[in-house]
């Protein structure tokens, strides 16, 4: 096809009005909200659902949550579907004043236009054709929600009396460890890159015995549906473990990162500041 057909395709359509290009963006950026708000709501609910027993105090997703992106992937094609559908093929909403749509194919008509509107006729053929697309969607929808599902269960979680489990995608225990399959706790600070800056966070680090395997909880993994910030629980939570679960245990601190630029990237209050000088025995 010639540049010069493409052209007179292209100004064939009917420009859109700023009304509807307005909700054309606005209708957008729900559709990527919905996509990435499913996904955190999932860990929300995933978080309250795992912190509702009491004797949990910190968990992590395993890599099974990458089952998630099924669905997420779902919900994705589906938006730039039907984004393509609608405001990449010209379709108008409330319709352009400036346009005479009497001089357009019926596809180009506004869905609320007052005028005379062509209607394209019900055929055998379009109803089946709309039966297999909805059959397809939804036994898609269904599959792809099916194979998220086996994202949900997937964890590592630590508890009160010290034990690390290792939960699988059918939430049995895989693996369980126990106080006595510990060999050192070290208490660590360290940093991860994201894009074009660093995050600061600390930790336990749990080595087992006669292995190079290790669990790390950072200050995240703990409890934050309490009430409590991330940072006052993790800490008390770490002290509980060091001085009452893990005292025989070896112990040991590895600070890479100095306290006070975990302070300045957390954005600490002076009660988490204090808290967490006085657990790495440090004063400020």
């Amino acid at each position: 096809m010639s540049k010069k057909k493409k052209k007179k395709q292209k100004e064939n359509k009917p420009q859109l009005s700023k009304l509807d290009k307005a909700i054309y963006y606005l209708i957008f950026l729900l559709l990527i909200g919905v996509c990435f708000g499913s996904i955190l709501l999932i860990q929300e609910i995933k978080t309250c659902v795992f912190f509702s027993d009491t004797n949990i105090l910190a968990w992590n997703d395993r890599m099974t949550m990458m089952w998630l992106l099924f669905l997420f992937g779902f919900l994705t094609i589906n938006t730039v579907g039907f984004l393509e559908e609608t405001y990449g093929k010209r379709k108008a909403i409330f319709g352009n004043k400036n346009v005479d749509y009497s001089k357009h194919n019926y596809q180009f008509y506004p869905i609320f236009y007052k005028g005379n509107k062509p209607k394209r006729k019900m055929t055998e053929d379009r109803k089946r054709e709309y039966k297999v697309n909805l059959t397809l969607w939804l036994t898609s929808f269904v599959f792809c929600c099916l194979l998220s599902s086996l994202g949900l269960f997937g964890r590592e979680v630590l508890t009160k009396d010290g034990e690390v489990i290792e939960y699988s995608v059918f939430n049995n225990v895989k693996e369980q460890y126990y106080v006595s399959d510990i060999s050192e706790v070290e208490f660590t600070t360290y940093s991860t890159r994201h894009k074009r800056r660093y995050d600061y966070s600390y930790a336990i680090k749990l080595h087992l015995k006669n292995s190079d395997d290790w669990y790390i909880f950072d200050n995240t993994s703990f409890d934050g549906t309490n009430g409590q910030s991330y940072y006052t629980t993790s800490i008390d939570n770490m002290k509980y473990l060091r001085d009452t679960i893990y005292k025989d245990k070896k112990i040991t601190y590895n600070k890479e990162i100095p306290l006070d630029e975990i302070v300045k990237n957390k954005r600490m209050t002076q009660e988490e500041i204090e808290k967490l000088y006085e657990f790495f025995n440090e004063s400020k």
